[in-house]
């Protein structure tokens, strides 16, 4: 790098400290000069931050320790701006790795917060908002407050109350389906989630298309020709806690899947309500490309998959329901898969990959921009031109922060973003 600043913004401000502590007490030992990586993994699509630790066991310190599954993780990493995060995750799981011909091993700590102990200990058993009907956003804060010991943050709302029996389903599980019925004011797809706030793990409750609407977060330069002729002038803004940073590695293994969007229903779907009770069902067709950020994905495609389209109008989903409105209020979920799935559909297709600098503040539903300068056909930057394709705002699906430990510091980012419109 050039000698403007002494500081790296790819190494973590201090040296990150993991430690082995009790589940329910202190710390045992400070294992920091053994351990070589930690990657931590938070995702929409998980509801618990995931954790790897790889370490030396040359001293047989897990064997002197004797790790046996009441031990847990306790880390706290400082990216190169300074931010950090930190927390502590239960030893799910050790794999042993020989290296040196057999001669020495490496061990790998997988981790999890501690709640997952709640949620594959327990069954949810709930009867009473049968007779006294509440939100489905209210319903899933009862159970997370009684069953998983949490608080749920986040602006998740939905209009409506369902009665609704839960009969001996781990917790998660009731919640994941829960959410399926929820009704709010976005695309009526909602997600619990672990992140970092302000550096510690909390849990939080949203709905996605509510999240994708909000302004960015964070800018993701992809070179730094376009800010201008003051080299590493976006480094300088990092180091000083600017919400920008440079992209060190971009990937995209899926831009977009024209045949897997056909086939989840993204050119049209069908909802077929079978009522049970009175014996009959009701065909209700959806043709619509509902986006967030963007616009309608394929046009074409999709005009064309629509003028030879089968009886369901190419993907169906079968709802079995109770019709007998005097005794079960219709919950109308009809109206949840209308509006979720062509946009989870473009969500699971248009998918990018980049590495950045350490980004501590950033976890899985923000959204972030990336700005990126055209090319030529050589690979030159063109002075002053934008890349249509690339430069727009995306939603965080997923976050990996991994950072070493002394003698390497270094702290990086990966982010998994996603859009569901062209633009």
């Amino acid at each position: 790098m050039s000698n403007y600043s002494l500081v790296d913004p790819l190494v973590g401000r201090r040296a990150a400290r993991v430690e082995l502590h009790e589940l329910l007490g202190g710390k045992i030992e400070d294992i920091s000069p053994y351990v070589s990586k930690v990657t931590v993994n938070s995702s929409l699509d998980s509801p618990f931050i995931g954790v790897t630790v790889t370490m030396s066991d040359n001293d047989e310190i897990l064997d002197r320790i004797k790790v046996d599954g009441d031990v847990a993780v306790v880390f706290r990493a400082h990216a190169g701006n300074d931010d950090f995060i930190n927390g502590k995750f239960h030893i799910n799981s050790i794999s042993f790795i020989p290296q040196n011909n057999r001669k020495t091993n490496a061990a790998q700590l997988n981790c999890i917060s501690l709640e997952h102990i709640h949620n594959a200990s327990q069954k949810v058993q709930e009867w009473e908002y049968w007779n006294r009907p509440k939100p489905i956003v209210t319903i899933i804060k009862d159970i997370a407050r009684k069953y998983l010991a949490i608080t749920l943050k986040g602006n998740a709302r939905s209009r409506g109350a369902q009665n609704i029996n839960i009969p001996k389903l781990h917790p998660m599980e009731a919640i994941t389906m829960l959410c399926q019925r929820g009704h709010g004011q976005g695309k009526n797809i909602y997600s619990l989630y672990q992140k970092f706030l302000d550096g510690k793990p909390e849990y939080f409750l949203d709905e996605i298309g509510t999240l994708m609407s909000q302004g960015k977060k964070w800018d993701l330069i992809y070179t730094e020709g376009n800010v201008g002729q003051v080299e590493h002038e976006i480094d300088k803004q990092y180091i000083a806690g600017s919400p920008v940073s440079k992209i060190t590695t971009f990937n995209s293994n899926s831009f977009f899947d024209a045949h897997n969007m056909i086939k989840q229903g993204y050119p049209g779907r069908t909802y077929i309500k079978m009522d049970f009770i009175n014996k009959t069902y009701e065909s209700i067709d959806n043709p619509f490309q509902h986006v967030v950020i963007g616009e309608k994905q394929m046009p074409q495609v999709v005009k064309i998959a629509q003028a030879n389209r089968d009886l369901y109008f190419n993907r169906a989903l079968y709802e079995p329901f109770n019709g007998d409105d005097t005794y079960y209020i219709d919950p109308l979920l009809e109206d949840n898969f209308k509006r979720s799935r062509p946009v989870v559909s473009g969500l699971l297709n248009k998918r990018i990959s980049v590495v950045t600098y350490g980004c501590p503040s950033i976890g899985p539903g923000d959204t972030v921009e990336i700005q990126a300068p055209g090319s030529t056909a050589s690979g030159e930057q063109r002075s002053g031109t934008v890349n249509q394709d690339l430069s727009k705002k995306y939603l965080v699906y997923s976050v990996a922060h991994a950072f070493g430990v002394a003698p390497s510091k270094s702290f990086v980012t990966e982010l998994q973003l996603a859009s569901d419109g062209q633009r």
